[in-house]
Order: structure tokens, then sequence, then C-alpha cells
């Protein structure tokens, strides 16, 4: 279901983007992570694109954050989950001062 969630969302984001201009959809995905580990990876995968070149991002992040904290593996409480999100979002904005 998550899977063809976001399969389905970009697609919706090409068709809607390739309507009014062309531009690319990259679809990322990594199974099993959690907000704390993608915040380590995050400033590496920003390396892998211009700056210039992103219109827009999304972060779809917190099933695996949400397990039962027996789950220490993935579990994220809320408060640090909360602050993982908004430091990636720090995090790109930085890289790319130009979105909003």
């Amino acid at each position: 279901m998550v899977r063809l969630l976001v399969h389905t969302y970009s697609k919706m984001l090409l068709l809607f983007f390739c309507t009014f201009r062309k531009c690319d959809v990259i679809s990322r995905g990594f199974s099993g992570y959690n907000t704390k580990w993608c915040k380590i990876i995050l400033p590496e995968i920003l390396k892998e694109f211009d700056p210039e070149d992103i219109a827009m991002a999304t972060i779809f992040l917190g099933a695996n954050d949400s397990n039962l904290p027996e789950n220490k593996t993935q579990h994220v409480p809320l408060p640090d989950y909360k602050q993982d999100l908004k430091d990636m979002v720090d995090m790109m904005m930085v890289t790319s001062d130009h979105l909003c």
C-alpha cells in the first residue's frame, strides 16, 4: 500500500509538472529507515543534485518511527521525530534557498 501510494504520488507529480513545464521526478525509497537514519544520509543525497534544479521536494517518513518502543531498532520518540523532520527541512532549505 505505501509503495503504491508513493508511486501514485510520483506519477501524479510527473503528470502535473509535465503539463506545465519540463521536469524530472525522482522517487527515492529507503526500506526500513526511520527519521534518525534518513537525517544522516540526507546530505549525501542532496549532493547528487544541483540545488537550482530542485523545484520541489517531499519527505514521507513516520511508519518505521512509530514502531512500539520495544522495537529499539526503528522506534523514534515523537519529540525526536518532530525534531528530525525539522532538521531535514532545514537542511533542504539551506541547500536550496530558492525553495519556499
